[in-house]
């Protein structure tokens, strides 16, 4: 489902006015500006706890709009559960504005399998030292695949449109975009990969953080820097796709 278009915008044919919302189940803008409460803009409304103190402390480089402040040690959002996820698909959108820190891992985004499992069931985050992002899905109990950029190259205090399109079927594959640009695309025999486990329903998310208890004892991986929209779909979204939501959020990023 694509919204009315008018006007002028970001490469070819008319300008987009909305984001793309079919199949879109979670849209937290980070732009509230106070309070300790994340707004769901999706149509399933959950929204999150913020978690630390100082997380208002910076605004978007429009002027205009807040934006999220994670520490690296005690900001992160949780209580976002109860999406519903496909086997057929996922694609994870955030604006990110990074802060270096040599040695760490930050954490764009994660989903645990809950249950008897400690296992994050996937996790997306920028590896510092080598200039990469990581996408990591569960295969069974305690194993792992994954995709990483060769050079994702991020500059400190400035922002970005990351896109993650993960599509499932006989062949796993994996694409990352930096604003519009695909930066990486890896392939894979699925085998036993379960993105949707017995149940298939409240299982935590994290934005900002993994948490590999299940019970917020587990947090690490903390994002460092700010924070923008960060969207998810149950299905891998397509490149007009990309380029629809890009042209739409870019401008609050100056982008």
């Amino acid at each position: 489902m694509r919204s009315l278009q008018t006007g002028l915008g970001f490469g070819e044919g008319p300008r987009t006015t909305e984001v793309v919302t079919d199949q879109l189940v979670l849209w937290h803008k980070l732009d509230e500006g106070s309070g300790t409460i994340s707004y769901d803009s999706a149509p399933w409304h959950i929204n999150g706890t913020i978690v630390g103190n100082g997380f208002w402390d910076n605004m978007s480089p429009d002027g205009k709009t807040a934006c999220g402040t994670f520490n690296g040690s005690t900001n992160y959002i949780k209580g976002l559960g109860t999406q519903r996820y496909r086997n057929t698909g996922l694609t994870i959108v955030a604006a990110v504005c990074p802060q270096q820190v040599a040695g760490q891992w930050h954490t764009i985004h994660a989903k645990g399998k809950g249950g008897d499992s400690a296992d994050v069931n996937y996790s997306f985050s920028r590896i510092v030292d080598s200039n990469e992002l990581r996408f990591a899905a569960t295969e069974g109990i305690g194993g792992w695949e994954t995709c990483d950029t060769s050079d994702f190259n991020m500059v400190d205090g400035t922002w970005y449109i990351i896109t993650l399109v993960f599509t499932f079927g006989t062949l796993a594959s994996v694409k990352i975009y930096k604003n519009t640009t695909e930066v990486s695309l890896v392939s894979w025999d699925p085998g036993a990969q379960d993105l949707y486990p017995p149940g298939g329903i409240n299982r935590y998310v994290r934005i900002g953080s993994q948490d590999n208890t299940g019970d917020d004892s587990g947090e690490h991986n903390l994002w460092k820097g700010r924070r923008g929209d960060v969207m998810q779909y149950s299905k891998a979204l397509s490149y007009n796709d990309i380029l629809a939501n890009f042209d739409v959020l870019r401008g609050r990023y100056g982008l």
